[in-house]
């Protein structure tokens, strides 16, 4: 008389062990491309804020002055006044890490400002923006307005 054996083989483990290693990897492969696709979104947000906010602040006269932006590949520097000081401790400073930024404005620079009380900038253009990590791509318009597209 044969016994039934109950259990698994050692090969139905491994052909299980197998799969389940696969879901996982895809699993996590998947959530890697989201974290860096939320961190490109997070940044070009702050992008947008930082125009913003520079935009802002000459419109409501603070300090009395305009206000500009310099764009560089890495960083975002606010500063007081119609041009740009390396030296001046009033520059706020956004660095990235997630993103590149690259300036094509109509002065031919990497910097301009808004002018106070009106907001508008003294020069128009484009940035565009690519991921470091993430393959996504994005263009923000600086218009004749002031406002950013």
């Amino acid at each position: 008389m044969k016994a039934f054996r109950t259990g698994f083989t050692f090969v139905e483990l491994i052909v299980v062990i197998a799969l389940i290693s696969l879901v996982v990897m895809f699993t996590v492969a998947a959530f890697q491309n989201y974290a860096r696709f939320q961190q490109y979104n997070e940044e070009v947000a702050t992008v947008e804020s930082v125009l913003h906010n520079a935009r802002v602040r000459a419109r409501s006269s603070e300090g009395g002055q305009p206000f500009g932006v310099r764009i560089q590949s890495n960083q975002m520097i606010v500063y007081p006044g119609a041009t740009y000081s390396a030296m001046n401790p009033a520059n706020e400073v956004t660095a990235f890490s997630e993103i590149i930024l690259s300036p094509a404005l109509s002065n031919g620079g990497v910097s301009f400002y808004y002018n106070i009380l009106t907001g508008l900038p003294s020069a128009t253009g484009t940035i565009a923006i690519d991921g470091v990590k993430h393959t996504g791509s994005t263009t923000i318009e600086i218009t004749a307005a002031g406002g950013i597209q």
